[in-house]
């Protein structure tokens, strides 16, 4: 019996246990772990998901300008024979491209999250999988009553 009130609560993307949250892979692979010792509260919230919007905007402008500008020196320079030059340029614009139209993706993502408030900001972690509000809203609940989290639960009914 002691074990199971031990267990780890999941849902989705998302892991609550007594030692911190984290958010998991569909293979189950961790990637984010909020340590117990940090978090203040938790709020479910319907918005832009990008955790580092600035960091995000920045990274997008600078691999899209770049690639733009080598673009544009490319049409600038047609002439000329130089057909295998021409082929290593675009990949070398395809590259950084991909990588800032990736950064714009995150950044105008919307979606449900989970907000962990610590005592150093606040973390977002994604809530894939997890559309049933009942079952966000017992899950919540269960962290609360089980681990002593600080839940704000008037939040899964709003989003």
């Amino acid at each position: 019996m002691m074990e199971i009130e031990r267990a780890p609560l999941r849902l989705g993307s998302i892991g609550i246990a007594g030692d911190g949250i984290g958010e998991y892979t569909r293979e189950g692979h961790r990637t984010v772990f909020v340590p117990r010792s940090g978090i203040e509260r938790l709020v479910v919230r319907h918005g832009f998901t990008c955790e580092r919007p600035i960091a995000s905007l920045v990274g997008a402008v600078m691999c899209l300008g770049g690639a733009g500008i080598v673009f544009w020196k490319m049409i600038l320079s047609l002439g000329g024979d130089h057909l295998p030059l021409r082929l290593r340029i675009l990949v070398w614009i395809f590259i950084p491209a991909a990588v800032g139209l990736m950064f714009l993706w995150t950044l105008v993502g919307r979606g449900r999250y989970l907000r962990v408030d610590t005592t150093r900001g606040s973390r977002k972690l994604l809530l894939r999988g997890a559309v049933d509000r009942e079952a966000l809203r017992e899950l919540l609940g269960r962290a609360q009553s089980r681990f002593g989290y600080e839940v704000d639960l008037s939040s899964p009914d709003e989003v």
